[in-house]
């Protein structure tokens, strides 16, 4: 008898939740995938990224990302270490950021393309690898200045059940250098493909 509470329970829940229509509702994301820096050469790019939206109408949500970008870039010194040889290093570059999103779906269906637009602040901190006496390398871990950015982004999500989706994305974002502490580039590009498993609630 018990069991048979239960089970009604649940599918007066489920039912509940699917009549439930998706405005003014949250939807929070968790994501992974990989970068690539436009005009620039990286090795082993790590994504990872959070996102909470609200549904201020059935298909515009309005969204708080935090996200984290992880790459190498290769460094070279001309030290005699062993022999005269030449030795290659990895210099690490990590980017954290925080921005403000819009996003709009095409469709209310279980498949549904979006567009999306975003803005917000990113913090870069850099480990290098520097020449130390006696020809040994040490490394420095550096943050640089907060810098302004934005970013813009297309993809397509599926609602596999009413509280879960699946979506892939594609991300450009576009970062305003102000750390010339360490980087004299005027900005950074970079292309995001992004993998996500959303709850809706």
């Amino acid at each position: 008898m018990k069991k048979l509470i239960l089970f009604l329970s649940l599918l007066l829940l489920v039912s509940g939740v699917q009549a439930k229509g998706l405005d003014s509702r949250f939807m929070i994301t968790a994501k992974i995938g990989t970068s690539y820096i436009l005009d620039e050469s990286i090795n082993r790019p790590t994504f990872l990224g959070s996102q909470i939206d609200y549904f201020v109408g059935k298909q515009t949500l309005i969204g708080l990302n935090l996200n984290y970008l992880r790459y190498y870039e290769p460094s070279f010194f001309a030290i005699p270490l062993y022999y005269g040889s030449k030795y290659q290093y990895e210099t690490k570059w990590e980017w954290y950021s925080l921005t403000i999103s819009d996003k709009l779906l095409f469709s209310q269906n279980k498949f549904s393309p979006f567009v999306k637009l975003g803005i917000g602040l990113y913090i870069p901190r850099k480990t290098y690898p520097y020449p130390t006496e006696g020809n040994l390398i040490a490394t420095k871990k550096e943050y640089g200045k907060t810098c302004p950015g934005y970013n813009l982004g297309m993809g397509v999500q599926y609602r596999v059940w009413e509280v879960f989706s699946l979506q892939i994305e594609g991300t450009i974002n576009h970062i305003f250098n102000k750390a010339k502490n360490i980087s004299s580039a005027r900005y950074f590009t970079f292309a995001n493909l992004e993998l996500g498993l959303s709850i809706i609630f």
